[in-house]
């Protein structure tokens, strides 16, 4: 029942569907291989082998990995052992040996830390950035009281959410600016110090309710330490959850012991109905995250503040090409928070995009400013210069003017003042010269791009497609039977084909090419027909 009722918990829908939190799984891992080893290991060796290799793989998952070889030995404290003759506060508390079995796994502990002071100039977040106060909303930069105040009430949330999974959300709410004074802080942190002062105090009675709240409790405290981007995620409630299913299983000791068995019966019936309903609602979860809009909406519907949630409708509609949609969505989420930089990014990337498709001449300098303020505040940002590049060619697509297109191919150039030359740089330039006609320049700077040894195949389809376009068909060609060497059915190779073909009217090796990319589910919209295609 307690696997179970870890199991089917709706919570973990975000973990098994959220890419990035595979980390949390492989933590579970080397916690479960650790507590596994040091339980049943029979030799001494085998149990300091497993705790240090459970903490191995968990550090390899997440800095809570950090924390396996304390917790383990917090277990072996809370449960009684049948060898545990003493009683009292700190019966079964771990003698020298079993401090010595463990030592490998604190020198990897401390290893580790070390190592990523070494790699990431820090070993968590530091201090004196916790102290200061700053932007709430960002975690590099919230203070350690805006952190605390969060957390007081975030933390019991998370607990009741675990109970009663309904407000399910891939961006929860947050709490800010409530202060030490409000009702919801102060109960929240009575609770969580209450709680497990309570279990600790009665851990004889109940163990295993003490190792369940201890236990989860243990792995949420990097959430108060370490101030995050986002204060509560349900992913994070993988390891917590854990150990909150030995809590069910607590409770399911206590009710094979009383002696009336209407009691029992009862006990497992409502198990069976809970269970029931945590695999339905796990199964709506699931749903949820068969599509990002979905997903999306049913945040942005439950936490209208979720500038995450507009953002990320934004971003769908911006991959569906449905730019104004974007811009309405991405808005929106500005004015909740407009520091949130893939927004941001995604915000003005919907205007030039939308300058791009529909040439409106009023709307062009209006986009120029509003992108022009952007590159302003991040001039250093290379992807900002090429967003104004981008928005210059926009321009030139509504005015005609050449100005535009020099502005345009001065802004995308500048990056290689900034940072090491890169592919995107010249690709950008070299398109937004092709825009107004300019294919020898545009050409020169691809090969500028290849002489770098910045090309890849992408590049070798733009060089391609150029060549077609200024008539030099022969050398176009030539570039595709490059691209073919590493792969002869390449689609980027195919589609050079296919305009050359189209361009020399060779109608029976067009239709050949075009078979092959058709069935490799490529559409052929786009691209070029031969003049003489019959039914063209």
């Amino acid at each position: 029942m307690a696997s179970l009722a870890f199991g089917l918990h709706p919570f973990h829908s975000e973990t098994l569907c959220l890419v990035s939190s595979r980390s949390e799984i492989i933590a579970a891992l080397g916690l479960l291989l650790a507590a596994i080893a040091w339980f049943g290991g029979r030799t001494p060796s085998v149990r300091a082998l497993g705790l240090l290799a459970g903490t191995l793989i968990a550090c390899l998952g997440r800095e809570t990995g950090v924390l396996v070889p304390g917790v383990v030995l917090m277990i072996a404290f809370l449960l009684p052992r049948p060898e545990q003759r003493e009683e009292g506060f700190l019966a079964g508390f771990p003698g020298t040996g079993e401090w010595l079995l463990a030592a490998p796994s604190f020198l990897l502990v401390l290893f580790y830390l070390q190592l990523r002071k070494s790699l990431f100039h820090l070993t968590t977040v530091p201090w004196q950035v916790m102290k200061v106060q700053g932007d709430p909303l960002a975690g590099g930069t919230r203070s350690l009281v805006d952190q605390i105040q969060e957390m007081a009430v975030a933390l019991p949330r998370a607990f009741f959410l675990w109970v009663l999974p309904l407000d399910l959300n891939v961006d929860h709410p947050t709490f800010f600016g409530l202060g030490w004074d409000h009702p919801l802080v102060l109960a929240g942190i009575l609770w969580i110090l209450g709680i497990p002062l309570l279990v600790f105090l009665h851990k004889g009675k109940h163990p295993f309710r003490a190792v369940a709240i201890l236990g989860a409790l243990a792995f949420a405290m990097p959430w108060v330490l370490v101030p995050l981007n986002v204060p509560f995620a349900e992913h994070r409630m993988y390891v917590p959850s854990l150990f909150l299913a030995i809590g069910v299983l607590g409770i399911f000791l206590w009710l094979d012991q009383r002696p009336r068995e209407v009691l029992r019966r009862l006990g497992i019936g409502v198990a069976f109905v809970a269970l029931l309903a945590l695999g339905f609602r796990s199964t709506l979860r699931h749903f949820d995250w068969w599509s990002g809009k979905r997903l999306w909406s049913s945040a942005a519907a439950q936490n209208p503040k979720s500038f995450r949630a507009w953002s990320g409708l934004g971003e769908i509609a911006l991959r569906e090409k449905r730019n104004l949609e974007a811009i309405r969505y991405l808005e929106h989420g500005r004015r909740v928070y407009s520091r949130y930089q893939p927004l941001l990014q995604n915000f003005f990337e919907a205007h030039v995009r939308n300058l791009e498709s529909r040439r409106v001449p009023r709307e062009t300098r209006r986009v120029l400013r509003l992108v022009g303020r952007y590159v302003d505040e991040r001039w250093k940002d290379p992807f900002a210069r090429l967003l104004i590049a981008r928005a210059y060619r926009g321009a030139f697509l509504t005015t005609g003017a050449q100005g535009d297109l020099d502005q345009g191919r001065a802004w995308a150039l500048s990056c290689l003042a900034m940072v090491a030359p890169k592919m995107l740089v010249y690709r950008t330039a070299a398109e937004i010269l092709r825009t107004g006609g300019r294919l020898d320049e545009a050409l020169a700077l691809l090969e500028a791009s290849i002489a770098r040894g910045l090309v890849n195949q992408d590049l070798l389809q733009h060089k391609g497609e150029l060549l077609v376009q200024g008539g030099r068909l022969k050398e176009a060609l030539a570039v595709a039977r490059e691209i073919q060497k590493k792969n002869p059915l390449d689609p980027r190779a195919l589609v050079v084909e296919l305009r050359v073909y189209a361009a020399e009217d060779r109608v029976r090796d067009w239709i050949k090419v075009a078979r092959i990319l058709q069935r490799s589910g490529y559409r052929l919209d786009s691209l070029p027909k031969p003049p003489s295609l019959p039914g063209r």
